[in-house]
């Protein structure tokens, strides 16, 4: 997969393409259950904390 963004996680950057590979699915019924799919797969610090939105400070 080229040209593809890198996702900008919490900690830090990581190639989308490489992580929906890491998933192990070669397709998803919706965009839905892919993101539902990655959130699962990621760890809790790459997603940042429950109700933190970029900006607050």
């Amino acid at each position: 997969m080229t040209n593809v963004r890198p996702a900008v996680l919490a900690n830090g950057e990581k190639n989308l393409g490489e992580l929906v590979a890491d998933l192990g699915s070669d397709n998803y019924h919706s965009v839905d259950d892919l993101r539902d799919e990655l959130f699962e797969y990621l760890p809790e610090e790459a997603l940042g904390e429950v109700g933190e939105a970029e900006g607050e400070g």
